[in-house]
């Protein structure tokens, strides 16, 4: 795993993630691993779950038991089920609007209960439901908005106050702010074409905040949403990250990337990145992160993946040992691709013989904003140095004559 470097910020970065990170969640506890130069690694477990889960749409991970939505043969419905493929139930005190097409935000609220965005062709509206039975116990409309916008994501602060993104079809986003009866407090517009929006997060300490890409620096940055002075407050931190997904736990704060899974915890002001997929021979395909239950990272996964896999799973991340009696064959590259990443994966998981490791100098580019001159450089010096891969994946970036001319090439003519 790769080292991260503590950098010195502001010491409201610092407060900032200390809130965050120790928010009031029943996903997981404890501390981030430190794996780094170590022998361990996350170790995936797949359950198939059973064959009347063919969706599940707006999950929620609350301690060990996954609530969720999919289509019924006339209306959505919500089920739960435990992170181990048990007990599904359908909680058929849930009924939702007559026109509902789809639940787009899921949040939950401290007394079991839980907040969900419902959108149809008149609008949206908020829910607040039951997780015991799934009964609607209040609602407030949003049809007053237009039919053209739909919630994206939502989250409540101890106040009750609830804060609501929503895009309309100019894909512009606007953070709305409402008490906990449904009255408007505020509303902004986020420039359209600058930020992209990951989630609403709701912190230990009673706030909001939106967690956004910026897509002009290609960063992660963290907008307070101030209930007090009923405004998006000014962001905190800029982190080179491509998040996918963001989630709180009771082990930090868990993002979701191309490359894996990276985190924060409580006092840093930089993330730490434990799990790779490469390292744990998993495709990022059709993953999705849930949060984390008792130290474990639990995922979805939709869809086959494999012969084993055929079916909807649930993926358990556990830490374990990465030692493998296979022959390791050291891969050297800038930066991998998509599809190249997604072979490596099958070769990992199917070859008996021969287990691929490997190193990037550029790991994220070109989704994150690299100097690819200094990577290059780096990859030279070790290469200069006799730190020589079994197999080295070229980039056009690359000096290939010049690699040539020295020799490091192999040739496969005899063979």
């Amino acid at each position: 795993m790769r080292n991260y470097r503590k950098s010195v910020l502001l010491l409201a970065v610092v407060l900032f993630f200390s809130a965050l990170v120790s928010c009031k969640t029943n996903n997981g506890g404890g501390s981030l691993p430190d794996i780094a130069d170590s022998d361990m690694i996350y170790i995936p477990e797949y359950v198939n779950l059973p064959d009347e889960v063919t969706d599940m749409r707006s999950p929620l991970l609350l301690a060990d038991i996954i609530y969720f939505f999919q289509p019924g043969i006339t209306a959505l419905q919500l089920y739960q089920v435990n992170t181990d493929g048990s007990g599904l139930k359908n909680l058929d005190g849930y009924e939702p609007k007559t026109d509902t097409q789809y639940i787009s935000a899921v949040t939950p609220i401290s007394d079991g209960t839980a907040l969900i965005a419902e959108n149809g062709e008149t609008g949206c509206f908020l829910r607040k439901i039951s997780l015991s039975d799934g009964a609607v116990l209040s609602e407030i409309d949003l049809t007053y908005l237009g039919s053209d916008v739909s919630v994206t994501s939502a989250a409540v602060d101890l106040n009750g106050n609830i804060a609501i993104a929503i895009a309309d079809r100019n894909q512009e986003l606007t953070i709305y702010a409402f008490s906990s009866g449904g009255e408007a407090l505020f509303d902004e517009t986020i420039k359209r074409g600058s930020m992209r929006l990951i989630r609403l997060l709701s912190l230990q300490d009673g706030s909001v905040t939106a967690a956004v890409i910026d897509l002009q620096a290609n960063a992660l940055r963290l907008l307070p949403v101030d209930m007090s002075n009923l405004q998006l407050g000014d962001s905190v931190g800029s982190f080179q990250i491509n998040a996918d997904n963001i989630v709180v736990t009771g082990i930090g704060l868990l993002i979701q990337t191309s490359d894996g899974i990276v985190g924060f915890e409580a006092g840093e002001s930089q993330p730490t990145q434990f799990i790779d997929w490469l390292d744990s021979d998993m495709s990022s395909d059709g993953l999705t992160l849930l949060g984390a239950s008792g130290g474990d990272i639990i995922l979805f996964q939709s869809g086959s993946i494999s012969e084993e896999k055929s079916a909807n799973s649930i993926v358990t991340l556990r830490e374990g040992s990465a030692s493998d009696d296979r022959i390791t064959l050291e891969l050297g590259c800038l930066y991998l691709n998509y599809r190249l990443k997604n072979l490596i994966v099958q070769f990992n998981q199917t070859d008996p013989d021969y287990r691929i490791k490997v190193t990037e100098y550029a790991p994220g580019y070109p989704e994150v904003n690299l100097d690819l001159d200094t990577a290059l450089m780096k990859m030279n010096t070790d290469l200069i140095a006799g730190n020589i891969p079994d197999i080295l994946c070229l980039n056009e970036e690359m000096p290939f004559s010049a690699y040539a001319a020295r020799g490091l090439f192999e040739d496969l003519t005899p063979y």
